[in-house]
């Protein structure tokens, strides 16, 4: 019975100690993927600060474009404004022109 008991013990201590092994292997694996999960937290970081980078960048461009919409509108308005004051100022010469050559004719 004693050798019984021990061969018992004995088959314990191995189960204690694979279960150990077994233990380390899997505390080996969890520590790995704890640092992959750092390493992919670490890349999702860089990757949101790159998009919210890019969001500024878009939102700026926006706005610039929009400055610029802006701008070339104004350029709009300001030639035509510039078109129909050129326009008045030729109808001006011509009726000058055309009063000058009547009284020169008037006069000859």
């Amino acid at each position: 019975e004693l050798l019984t008991m021990r061969g018992r013990a004995s088959s314990a201590e191995e189960s204690v100690r694979a279960s150990a092994g077994e233990r380390e292997k899997l505390l080996a694996q969890v520590a790995e993927r704890d640092a992959m999960i750092s390493e992919l937290d670490d890349e999702v970081r860089e990757l949101s600060a790159k998009i919210e980078g890019l969001e500024e960048a878009g939102l700026a461009k926006d706005k610039e474009v929009q400055r610029l919409e802006r701008e070339v509108e104004w350029s709009g308005h300001e030639t035509k404004r510039m078109t129909e004051a050129l326009k008045a100022s030729l109808v001006e010469m011509s009726r000058s022109r055309d009063e000058a050559e009547a009284k020169l004719k008037a006069e000859h």
